[in-house]
């Protein structure tokens, strides 16, 4: 393994794929996964952007679902773009380190470490859990650690860097069932699909683009709902084509309202604050204490304002015996935090060893990779 290389970071994302080196503090590259085949056939094929672009001539195909790889051979497209048209790399000089979903299969993780060594010769890998590097971005070990993207949510319980199986609990609720009830709630206003669209790839971006933007989580539904009755304060979303500019009202507060309400979308799952009591429920009670003082937002779909001191307050509710303890980090990257956590990883002395080496592979082969945590 190069010494003077630094290492490829991967963190692979149902919606979107971030991608860097260690020692940076951001990702260089983030690319949508998705891979677009001719609709006439043939072997030509374009990934990411570039797909989406072409969408009118292209059958597009996702070979992430909710998070989990099922066709490997169009990752295998998204990932040699990432390397080759991205970052511009000779993989083969770089280490690599991918995250995977909690509770990947073993047989997936042997999969992948046999691509790696195999199809691009790696001269070292290493997998984790997006949880497990949240934990070493926000400078800790212990915590609970709440991932919500695009297409998949989960509370993930982690005691001195090592995840704790046992008590992952998923929720629902994710960025795309947000994105749905946005739009619901957008033709409830009365801006019509005959006129924006919304079930085109570009209508769909704008609907994302519109909840982004403009929602936040409000403290009490009621009360904001009260309160914009009294002063109605439309916020206004500018569309790329000004005469279909949107004014929103409680809809702002109505669509994130769902991470704590998912009946409001028709789930029946828990919400975001009791899916946090039911993992704590099931981790051994010395770990009760440092998992309430350390809970830790990540992704796309924690990025509303007024999340964090909702979630605080929701989950003061829940356990007021704890209520002078419970701590809710939210960090201003927290959309790039398993990345960052992988960034901060890789630069330990420590992590050294930690790698499965081009060695450990030729030696045992694919199941080499149970050395990773």
């Amino acid at each position: 393994m190069s010494d003077d290389l630094p290492a490829i970071i991967v963190d692979n994302g149902t919606f979107q794929i971030k991608a860097g080196f260690a020692g940076d503090d951001l990702p260089r590259a983030i690319c949508r996964c998705v891979v677009g085949h001719p609709k006439e056939g043939g072997d030509d094929y374009l990934v990411g952007e570039n797909a989406e672009e072409k969408s009118a001539s292209m059958n597009l195909k996702h070979p992430l679902e909710r998070g989990f790889v099922y066709n490997w051979e169009d990752m295998m497209k998204v990932w040699s773009h990432v390397f080759y048209n991205e970052l511009r790399v000779t993989v083969e000089e770089h280490p690599v380190i991918m995250t995977e979903p909690p509770l990947n299969p073993k047989e997936h993780r042997e999969y992948l470490t046999s691509l790696m060594f195999e199809s691009w010769n790696v001269p070292a890998f290493y997998v984790a859990t997006p949880a497990v590097l949240c934990l070493y971005a926000s400078g800790r070990t212990t915590g609970l650690v709440v991932q919500s993207g695009d297409s998949i949510s989960h509370v993930v319980p982690v005691i001195e860097g090592c995840m704790l199986a046992d008590g992952v609990v998923p929720f629902e609720i994710a960025g795309n069932d947000l994105t749905d009830f946005m739009e619901k709630l957008l033709a409830q206003r009365g801006y019509a699909e005959s006129d924006y669209g919304f079930q085109t790839l570009a209508g769909r971006k704008v609907v994302r683009d519109v909840k982004e933007k403009l929602c936040r989580v409000a403290n009490d539904l009621g009360r904001a709902m009260e309160e914009y009755d009294a002063s109605p304060e439309p916020r206004t979303y500018c569309h790329p084509d000004p005469r279909l500019d949107m004014a929103l009202g409680t809809e702002c507060y109505r669509c994130p309202e769902a991470l704590f309400n998912p009946v409001l979308i028709s789930k029946e799952g828990p919400s975001m604050h009791l899916a946090i009591l039911h993992a704590i429920e099931r981790v051994d009670p010395g770990f009760k204490k440092d998992l309430w003082s350390n809970v830790i937002l990540s992704g796309g779909n924690t990025m509303f304002p007024g999340l964090p001191d909702r979630l605080l307050k929701e989950l003061g509710e829940l356990v007021p015996e704890m209520k002078d303890h419970i701590k809710v980090v939210a960090s201003p990257e927290r959309r790039y935090l398993p990345w960052v956590g992988a960034s901060v990883l890789t630069s330990l002395g420590s992590f050294e060893d930690m790698w499965v080496t081009r060695a450990d592979y030729d030696a045992e082969g694919p199941t080499a990779v149970r050395k990773c945590r």
